[in-house]
């Protein structure tokens, strides 16, 4: 093995070590003997300093159990309302064989209490009474006379907790004892502590019809000094009112409470503490349950409560399977709701199997509930906690019956044992205004047992189906049974010929108490082997793993030959088996491509892991560079000063995420310069652009390449042949205009062959002008936009554009303004009452107030009807400072109404490039008749009349006016005799004329004529019509 080999493989391992560390699992040895053979010396101290902790904690092979010389526990609040003075904590302690010990136990001040023990004869129990008021923890809930706000320990550090040594090994009970309100629970061995925990409690009853409000709750208990612990609640907590993780470090012998808030807001006041998870790097002692529960909560008809408390043991010691029976029932208990169970699950996708039958999946800290009428058979694939509760006996009319709630877990058959010694326990009770000297009337114990011992366990010595009264009860889909058993108080055994489990209980007046009597914490391998590793330079290494506590080891590891893709597997060393560790490592065949591999490994137990090795590849390129890794050819020729860039796209064509930078051959990063941010992290099939340029001031012949690195592969991308060489010609640039010569697009280039790039563009002149300047396109080519403010007023502008090289262009424009001033008529009343048909024709002023030469090519009117500008008259040049006129005409053709007449109105506009002067113009006609009187006094009007034509009459056009867009007009007429007839357009205005029709002959008749008007402008017209020595003008407008 390789030096760098050792030091990958020691590193993973240590990282191993540390990530079985932070999540308190125990760790066996792992070093198989022909690895350490092949460590060097200085390498193997160092595994030998990791794993001697981990070899020590797990030397052990001895099967934990409930049974212990060292003990660490504490008492979580009761409430202690109907007769505190009489109420107790009691300690029970039974062995197997004489042994003597010391209990010692502190309260909130932190003075430790001493008391000695002995038992000499082992069928007795030793039990320790003790006042409840100066060691039980207090919450936020009090007993009034007893506790004040001010000593709520929640959340907070606390002293108070107790501590059994033994000489040989006990089992310790322990029991809170108040009146109406008690219960008792097992407590675990120290040896038996874990470090990672799910609380399992029940609902707080912030709305007791009974009054008073009470929380779910736990507390836990530190064995060691320096206990890191770590809390993340299912449900807001009473001091903080959130859900926040906590983090405490404790002292040994240091408790820490935790309750539900009880706030309406909190799922309505019935927040339960089930679910949370409890973390430590130490082992610790966790104790949960409730202040005081009605079971079920939310049933309106129950009123008694009780205590309810269990130790929990830590996950790494829960089974797979339990067995839950039903309670027998005491006398004058209401039949109102049922007693329940509950399950609670460890994992994420834990199925629980009720009966064979799937009930639900649950994640890990997720919990089921169901109620307990009958026996039921739970299994699991995934570790679960299990734990049965008594229901409230009592109502709002029988309030003290026999029993109430009490809590007891179930612990999986495969931890039941063959021997017990327990004690039913009896205390004073306060119930219903009397107190009562045995506390619990009715005591009880309940035994699985497998069908195979049904006649070979024996209670007191005695056969348990022997007893007067016993039902042996077959639970369905199993192999065991089971029966109650009626018992007195005090002290009793338990032995089998095959492990049996028993539960201890007892019911008093609206008061109760139960606990397992007892269980072994065998750890299960629940738990496959774990295949792990990771990718490294052009291959992968990882080992598998089968080390969790109560794992049995690797008894093959294989790699199906079909599944290796684009990598060769190393041959995995042969092994004795079992093993706990095994390495294994692949080689990439093309390192430019992912590879990937199937490894299959079973421990003995036969649970098997099959994973997918993707192996990571140097998967990041472009469409050019392909797989065959042969890379782009770039060749430059550039002036001295210029950059020159290339856009690169680069693909990430594999499956695993990719980091990458670019790098240059020959240390040459003084040339060349990239775009983006780096190192550059790509996913799979991401893309992501950059760009690379090169710049020099000096002449040179380069060959380079540019390469893709990811810290082990430099994968060749571009090879770049770049000349360069001196500059001499000036940046050009050019103007260009728009249609309104308005704004100007200038071009600024330096891009020619032996071009160096520009070096900058700057605005040296600018009157009346207004400049664009967007961003720089290229170092070659850049745009501005330099645009007139006033189209009134002259504009001058001017830019320099200079290149790398120091070569100067300067461009100047000047652009002259529309400067024309117009001036109206000076007497537009003449334009009104004109008479009809006359063509009255006028001027108006028009002055060039610019520098520049101003010429009107032509002017006409909007309508160009009415009102027109003879043509012949353009064009106009007008120097500057010149003055000259410009003449128009108005043709009226219709008469007005003398009340309300409709004027003529049309628009004479100058104009150039866009812009244009208006000028209005209005006027009417009138009937020229004139009214006077002869010298006999009589009225004559004279006037002109039109005279008929004998031989050419009933003359109409149509339509009139008329769009050049109908292409042409109706001409209709009647001759009286034959003629000869001819057709003339005519323009007053241009004075020219078309000849239609000419010379025609026709016979007397009505005629109609199609005159084509598309190749005329717009404006005014006649219709010259004759007919022999008969003449007609009819007047037509075209628009």
């Amino acid at each position: 093995m390789s030096l760098l080999n050792q030091i990958v493989l020691g590193t993973f391992l240590y990282s191993q070590w540390l990530y079985f560390k932070s999540h308190s699992l125990p760790i066996l040895y792992m070093i198989r003997n022909s690895i350490s053979r092949s460590l060097p010396a200085f390498f193997l101290i160092l595994i030998s300093a990791l794993f001697s902790i981990i070899y020590d904690a797990s030397a052990q092979t001895e099967e934990k159990d409930s049974r212990g010389k060292d003990f660490w526990f504490t008492f979580i609040p009761n409430l202690h309302v109907n007769r505190p003075q009489t109420d107790s904590l009691y300690i029970f302690i039974s062995a197997t064989e004489a042994t003597n010990g010391t209990i010692s136990y502190r309260g909130r001040t932190g003075n430790w209490n001493t008391v000695q023990f002995s038992i000499t004869d082992p069928s007795t129990i030793y039990q320790l009474p003790l006042f409840w008021q100066n060691w039980e923890l207090q919450g936020q809930y009090l007993s009034p006379g007893y506790q004040t706000s001010g000593n709520n320990q929640a959340e907070i550090p606390a002293n108070n907790s107790f501590h059994i040594i033994a000489d040989r090994e006990v089992s310790v009970y322990a029991l809170n004892q108040a009146s109406t309100t008690s219960d008792a629970f097992i407590v675990l061995p120290t040896d038996a502590l874990g470090k990672d925990h799910y609380v399992l409690a029940y609902n707080s009853d912030a709305n007791n019809n009974n009054g008073g409000n009470t929380p779910s709750e736990f507390a836990v208990v530190a064995t060691e000094n320096n206990t890191q612990i770590s809390i993340l609640p299912s449900i807001q907590t009473s001091r903080s009112n959130s859900k926040n993780p906590i983090s405490v470090i404790l002292s040994q012998g240091q408790s820490y409470l935790v309750q539900s808030s009880l706030l309406a807001t909190v799922s309505g006041g019935y927040g339960d503490l089930t679910g949370s998870r409890v973390q430590a790097d130490k082992p610790i002692a966790l104790f949960a349950g409730h202040q005081r529960a009605t079971i079920p909560v939310k049933t309106s008809d129950l009123r008694s409560r009780d205590h309810i408390v269990e130790q929990i043991p830590s996950v790494e010691s829960w089974g797979r399977t339990a067995l839950v029976v039903p309670y027998p029932q005491p006398n004058g208990s209401t039949l109102t709701a049922q007693d329940l169970y509950r399950v609670i699950a460890a994992y994420d996708s834990t199925d629980i199997i009720i009966n064979g039958k799937k009930a639900t999946t649950l994640n890990s800290g997720g919990m089921y509930e169901s109620v307990l009428v009958s026996s039921q058979s739970i299994t699991s694939n995934k570790a679960i906690l299990v734990a049965q509760y008594k229901k409230t006996s009592g109502t709002n009319t029988t309030n003290f019956a026999l029993g109430d709630p009490f809590m007891m877990l179930v612990p999986p058959s495969e931890q039941y044992q063959k021997f017990y010694r327990f004690i039913n326990v009896q205390a004073v009770n306060y119930s219903n205004g009397f107190e009562e000297l045995r506390g619990y009337s009715d005591q009880w114990i309940t035994v699985i047992m497998p069908n195979t011992a049904i006649d070979k366990t024996l209670l007191d010595n005695k056969q348990v189906s022997s007893y007067v009264g016993i039902n042996i009860i077959p639970i369905n889909g199993t192999k065991y049974s089971y029966t109650w058993v009626p018992v007195q108080d005090g002290n009793h055994t338990v032995e089998s010929s095959e492990p049996v489990g028993i539960f201890v209980y007892g019911y008093g007046s609206a008061n109760s108490y139960g606990y397992v009597g007892g269980m072994s914490f065998r750890s299960f391998d629940f738990n496959p082997p774990q295949i792990t590793g990771k990718s490294e330079c052009k291959g992968f290494i990882g080992a598998v793993f089968d080390t969790v506590a109560g794992d049995t080891r690797i008894v093959s590891v294989s790699i199906p030959k079909d599944s290796l893709i684009n990598c060769i597997a190393q041959d995995i060393p042969q092994f004795s088996e079992p093993q706990d560790s095994v390495q294994y490592t692949f080689t990439l065949i093309n390192p430019y491509l992912d590879g990937s591999a199937r490894i299959i490994a079973i421990d003995s137990v036969d649970q098997k892991t099959e994973k997918k090795i993707v192996i990571k590849g140097f998967t990041v390129s472009t469409k050019i560079v392909d797989v065959t890794n042969i890379p782009e050819k770039l060749n430059w020729s550039l002036p001295v000063g210029r950059k020159q860039c290339y856009s690169i796209e680069l693909e990430n064509y594999g499956s695993q995420d990719q980091t990458i930078n670019p790098i240059m051959s020959n240390n040459t990063l003084n040339y060349y310069s990239f775009s983006g941010s780096f190192p550059l992290t790509l996913k799979p099939g991401q893309k992501s652009n950059f760009t690379v340029c090169f710049e020099s001031k000096d002449q040179v012949n380069r060959l380079d390449t540019m390469y893709l690195s990811n810290s082990c592969i430099n994968r060749p991308l571009i090879e770049f042949t770049i000349r360069t060489y001196d500059d001499k010609y000036d940046p050009v640039i050019v103007s260009e205009s728009d249609s309104c010569n308005s704004c100007f697009l200038l071009s600024i280039t330096d891009s020619t062959v032996n071009d160096g790039g520009l070096l900058s563009v700057s605005q040296i002149e600018a009157q009346n002008i207004q400049w664009n300047i967007p961003a720089n396109i290229s170092p070659l080519y850049r745009v501005l936009t330099a645009c007139i403010v006033d189209p009134f007023k002259d504009a001058v502008y001017a830019i320099q554009a200079v290149d790398n090289n120091g070569n100067s262009t300067i461009f100047r424009d000047t652009i002259p303004g529309f400067t024309l001033q117009i001036s109206a008529m000076k007497n537009p009343e003449k334009l009104k009452g004109l008479p009809i048909g006359i063509n009255y024709c006028d001027s108006v002023s028009i002055k060039n107030n610019g520098n520049f030469i101003q010429t009107i090519e032509y002017s006409q009117f909007k309508k160009n009807v009415q009102f027109s500008v003879p043509i012949s008259q353009f064009p106009i040049v007008l120097n500057p400072k010149d003055q000259k006129s410009i003449v128009f005409c108005y043709n009226p053709i219709k008469v007005a109404d003398t009340l309300q007449y409709e004027k003529d109105t049309d628009t004479l506009f100058f104009g150039r490039d866009c812009v244009s002067l208006p000028l209005p113009f209005e006027g009417f006609a009138i009937d020229d008749n004139h009214l006077t009187k002869a010298k006999c006094s009589v009225d004559i009007i004279i006037g002109i009349v039109k005279i008929p034509q004998p031989g050419l009459s009933d003359i109409i056009v149509f339509p009139n006016p008329i769009s050049v867009q109908n292409n042409a007009a109706t001409l209709q007429f009647t001759l009286g005799s034959m003629q000869d007839i001819s057709l003339d357009i005519f323009s007053p205005l241009t004075m020219h004329k078309v000849h239609m029709y000419d010379g025609v002959r026709r016979s007397p008749g009505q005629y109609t004529i199609e005159v084509p008007i598309q190749e005329l402008h717009s404006g005014f017209y006649y219709f010259m019509l004759k007919a022999g020595p008969y003449s007609e003008f009819i007047p037509i407008s075209i628009y």
